[in-house]
């Protein structure tokens, strides 16, 4: 019993720009999504700081119930979106894998090679979001000083910001409520 195999052969320029374009899309929608919750959280907190304690507070523990319940849908979102991308990147993977295997043209298994690569740059981005999409039920909130969480997240870019020639800066204190270590790691990315 014999198979037929087919392969579409891409020109070489196309992989860069494919898997720029799949994680430029993963990247405007996570961002666009995370712009969107904070900027209806502040417009909403700037409003209630006008009213009574009382009534900030209230608003506050339900504008912070609302961002959690965002946050799970996003964080759910993005985990499904990421394993429906991984799904036919492996695929992908697998025929450029095999297809090299089976090329005797050097230039043609150049070609598949930098596929191959691309895919996996593509993997590992998507390894990425994934880790992004932890479940927020191990958040550990506390009390928080932004500015001395700030101070260390500086200090760890400091010499590749001045390698770029960009200064870094911290200005203003807070204080909130948030897990330390997810606060962290978004200061850093």
């Amino acid at each position: 019993m014999g198979g037929t195999v087919a392969m579409v052969v891409l020109p070489r320029y196309w992989f860069p720009v494919l898997a720029e374009l799949a994680v430029s899309l993963l990247t405007g929608l996570v961002l666009s999504a995370q712009i969107f919750l904070e900027c209806a959280y502040f417009k909403r907190l700037t409003r209630v700081l006008q009213e009574s304690p009382q009534e900030v507070e209230r608003i506050r523990e339900e504008s912070m119930q609302q961002a959690v319940e965002r946050a799970r849908e996003l964080e759910q979102m993005s985990a499904q979106l990421s394993h429906e991308l991984k799904n036919p990147l492996g695929a992908i993977k697998t025929f450029v894998q095999l297809s090299c295997r089976h090329a005797t043209d050097p230039d043609s298994r150049e070609q598949l090679q930098l596929a191959e690569g691309e895919v996996e740059r593509m993997n590992t981005i998507l390894q990425g979001y994934l880790s992004f999409s932890r479940p927020l039920d191990k958040l550990r909130p506390q009390p928080v000083e932004v500015e001395s969480l700030a101070d260390e997240v500086l200090q760890l870019l400091d010499a590749r910001a001045r390698a770029a020639g960009v200064t870094l800066r911290r200005r203003g204190q807070a204080r909130l409520e948030a897990d330390p270590r997810r606060l962290r790691e978004a200061l850093f990315t």
